[in-house]
């Protein structure tokens, strides 16, 4: 498949694809994918829509959706007050330096944006490969366990006869007992060597043997702490705020109606509100250009927020359906992209 391939941006689209499948739930998808390779069977069967938007018609259109006027007036009113204005134009103006005169020049005047623009500064080092690491977790463990056990019983429900002792003389009389010359010593045996060669479950599933999976995690572990950084140098000054950015990659875990595991998602942060560690909105990184990938990173996204929506369910949710209210969950994507400067064309996250 390309990934190059449009998903359903309507109703209508999404139904003329998923009519010939033959699951009808992403909860009955039994064919298992490795790390975050989710397919496009699976990405329809979370009946996610995608419909593009510019940044224009994003602020236009949809603002009022996600940040009502009331709180966008007291968001604007907070960067210009005396408490965060001089430091947030200091840091608007660094964004204009190249990252090694400010390196040589030092942060100086940043104060709590000052470790974000040093991360950011050593975000540009990243290569830009398109390499990922394993984000989501699409093999059905719990159901394939289950029907493995079924299978279990039913053989041993009818176990195999056991050999006669005769039919086992032919082959031990083919076992050589001593290969070794008679006036060889024995030694002990090397039990380091003998642990190291003996295979684990994760010797042969483990993603991490390929070092790139290694580098893509380094490289997302930088642009991400950048990112909560930036985020909390501003929320730190807001004392309304009863919510706190933070790195834990939050597990979310999709389950049937009888509490079976489907899938495993996790995220790079959250916002965590402080009264009870709910998750308010999540973030996914990915330190190289959307483009690249664009179809699989969506797809990823959508499992990623289904599995959110499936674990943290409003508890009110009877009553906004029978309201026919919308459900907002607030999804942070960063990825890089072109921005010319002054200095050279760079890339840089495109949140920041």
């Amino acid at each position: 498949m390309s990934d190059k391939l449009a998903l359903p941006e309507d109703v209508a689209t999404w139904k003329s694809e998923s009519e010939s499948l033959r699951w009808k739930s992403i909860h009955e998808y039994e064919l298992a994918c490795s790390g975050s390779e989710i397919s496009r069977e699976q990405f329809l069967l979370l009946r996610t829509l995608w419909v593009e938007r510019s940044t224009d018609q994003l602020y236009a259109q949809d603002r009022s959706i996600w940040i009502d006027d009331s709180s966008f007036q007291d968001a604007r009113q907070f960067l210009s007050s005396s408490t965060i204005a001089p430091i947030w134009g200091q840091f608007l103006k660094s964004i204009s330096i190249h990252p090694e005169t400010l390196e040589r020049q030092g942060y100086y005047g940043l104060h709590t944006f000052s470790l974000v623009r040093y991360h950011q500064a050593q975000s540009q080092g990243l290569s830009f490969e398109g390499n990922d690491s394993a984000k989501v977790d699409m093999s059905p463990i719990a159901k394939r366990t289950r029907n493995q056990l079924q299978k279990r019983a039913a053989d041993q429900s009818s176990p195999t006869p056991a050999p006669k002792v005769s039919d086992l003389v032919p082959s031990v009389v083919k076992l050589q007992l001593d290969d070794g010359t008679p006036d060889q010593v024995p030694t002990t045996p090397d039990r380091t060597s003998s642990r190291a060669s003996v295979g684990t479950p994760g010797d042969v599933s483990s993603p991490f043997k390929d070092p790139r999976v290694f580098k893509a995690i380094q490289d997302e572990q930088i642009v991400n702490t950048a990112l909560i950084e930036y985020l909390n140098a501003l929320a730190i000054h807001c004392t309304q705020l009863e919510a706190n950015w933070t790195l834990h990659r939050l597990p979310l875990i999709a389950r049937d109606r009888a509490g079976l595991k489907t899938y495993e998602a996790r995220v790079d942060g959250y916002l965590r509100r402080r009264e009870d560690g709910q998750p308010l909105a999540i973030i996914e990184v990915k330190p190289f250009l959307r483009k690249k990938k664009p179809t699989a990173i969506r797809m990823q996204e959508s499992a990623q927020m289904a599995s959110w929506i499936n674990q943290h369910r409003p508890p009110n949710l009877s009553q906004l359906r029978d309201t026919k209210q919308n459900i907002k969950y607030a999804f942070v994507s960063i990825l890089y992209d072109h921005v010319p400067t002054g200095f050279s064309n760079k890339m840089w996250p495109g949140v920041f």
